[in-house]
């Protein structure tokens, strides 16, 4: 024997389990000369003598003590997803409220969809007064026309910002002209050489557009389906902390907490109870969820197999370990020409 000790050393990457007692195997084979040769860390090599099973009950406490931390850490990874990939300090600011419950956000690892999505780029210069009272200032911009259009045909957006809660709204455009037709009480024109005399507006749409970037980059799902990714940011931005105001502006402005309970990673793959067919048949569609209903509960899902757009409340997620190549090999989605009967074009 190589050791008397009773005490178990656990190591997840160990190809083998080694005992030092034969009493305790159970289902025990004796083992023939040089039938199995254990090689040592100090190099020696020593023959086995038999193989057989053991039952570790008392130290499944251990295992699982261990396993909790990996599982703190994808937690951390899939609320950051699941909030359209906002900053860490964002995120702490709901943990210090206790809006989340994440116990290992200081272990956040570095996302490569924020990587991809996002650059740093020099602040704005410094803006005036926040506005004291709500929509006494909003703030508005044109974006576009994004190179590829998306579902519906849509290739601009304009946003709409409280100066004073950055409380915010999107609406998807097909055209520039449809930003114009409203009446407004004052209106402040700034000049189209200098974006940083709209600050507020300017910033808002390239947070929008970090957080489209890093989400898409997430997921496999075509360029065409930024404006499920835009409103759907809109929304998260809306129910996360600002370094302006101690609430999130959804608080404010609805008077009630938010819920994040609802909220999975956007783009995740999800298995969708289908409504009809064969008694045979599949009782459910592998799709993609891709936005959350302004007028309705439950979730906007994109089938590939029929290339349209549903909403549903009955579905299971598969978000631990998205992305993943295996993941990503389970849905085939092309672009389609065919435009769905689901068209929404602005959310809260």
């Amino acid at each position: 024997m190589i050791s008397n000790s009773a005490s178990w050393v656990l190591d997840t990457g160990c190809g083998a389990h080694i005992c030092n007692d034969l009493q305790v195997l159970q289902r025990s084979r004796k083992l023939s000369k040089d039938e199995m040769i254990l090689r040592l860390g100090n190099g020696k090599a020593v023959a086995a003598e038999a193989v057989g099973s053991l039952s570790l009950v008392s130290n499944l406490i251990m295992t699982a003590q261990h396993k909790r931390k990996v599982d703190d850490h994808e937690n951390a990874q899939i609320w950051h997803a699941r909030l359209g990939h906002i900053s860490k300090d964002r995120i702490r600011r709901l943990v210090d409220t206790k809006s989340l419950e994440i116990d290992d956000l200081d272990h956040l690892p570095t996302c490569e969809s924020c990587l991809k999505g996002k650059m740093t780029k020099k602040p704005f210069v410094g803006q005036s007064a926040i506005a004291k009272g709500l929509l006494d200032l909003v703030h508005t911009d044109v974006c576009g026309p994004l190179s590829i259009p998306a579902r519906g045909g849509f290739s601009y957006f304009i946003t709409f910002t409280d100066d004073h809660l950055r409380y915010g709204y999107v609406y998807l455009m097909r055209y520039k002209s449809e930003a114009f037709g409203r009446e407004w009480d004052s209106l402040s024109v700034d000049s189209s050489w200098d974006a940083q005399l709209n600050g507020v507006a300017e910033r808002r749409n390239r947070t929008l557009l970090d957080m489209v970037r890093s989400m898409m980059s997430f997921t496999e799902l075509p360029p065409s389906f930024w404006g499920h990714a835009l409103e759907t940011a809109v929304k998260l931005l809306n129910i996360s902390p600002s370094k302006s105001i101690p609430q999130t502006p959804y608080e404010i402005w609805h008077g009630k907490p938010a819920s994040y309970k609802y909220l999975r990673v956007w783009g995740s793959p999800a298995y969708v109870k289908r409504l009809v067919g064969d008694k045979l048949d599949s009782r459910s569609s592998l799709c993609r969820f891709i936005g959350y209903p302004k007028e309705t509960a439950g979730y906007y899902f994109y089938d590939p197999a029929e290339q349209k757009v549903f909403v549903s409340r009955n579905a299971v997620f598969l978000e631990k370990g998205f992305p993943s190549d295996n993941q990503r090999d389970e849905v085939l989605i092309e672009e389609s020409s065919g435009e769905t009967s689901s068209q929404h074009h602005s959310i809260i």
